[in-house]
């Protein structure tokens, strides 16, 4: 049966050869051991960047607390282009829209991906719902009527 599959298969150029029994295993057995030493170089620069940053925030924190300050970390690294101090000085504008709609959308961003910011956000918004609610809520019969001013139409005709 080889006989005749080596007969039929003619070579494109007279030139070629075909390759000694075993060659093309070896070449994948080699393809396959430089692309295991690849991955494992990968998994320990991965590894290593890993512990760096861990290393990194770690000793951040202890400084700072070593030092009497609060915890820093999450503080100083900004969220987007924004760090975490400017957010939180910008979000009470946001309720009574004293803020432009680039600085809104930064800081915006920024409590969408920051949990301690969306924390005080919501906190915020909280007590500023429970404020405007605050009003509302009274009972009609206990608010006291508008004051009138003298001489307006109203205060004529009750004082006649």
């Amino acid at each position: 049966m080889r006989d005749e599959i080596e007969n039929r298969i003619e070579p494109v150029d007279s030139d070629w050869e075909p390759c000694p029994q075993g060659t093309l295993g070896r070449v994948a057995e080699s393809l396959r051991a430089k692309q295991a030493a690849a991955e494992a170089m990968a998994r320990r620069n991965l590894l290593t960047g890993v512990v760096a940053v861990l290393a990194l925030v770690l000793g951040t924190g202890i400084a700072a607390r070593e030092y009497g300050q609060r915890d820093m970390t999450m503080d100083l690294m900004p969220v987007g282009d924004i760090s975490c101090d400017r957010a939180r000085s910008i979000i009470p504008r946001l309720f009574t829209r004293q803020v432009c709609r680039n600085e809104s959308s930064r800081v915006r961003y920024h409590i969408d991906v920051c949990p301690r910011c969306s924390k005080y956000y919501m906190r915020l918004l909280s007590e500023w719902r429970e404020s405007e609610r605050a009003p509302d809520e009274a009972p009609a019969a206990e608010s006291s009527p508008a004051p009138t001013h003298p001489g307006s139409p109203s205060s004529d005709s009750t004082s006649r």
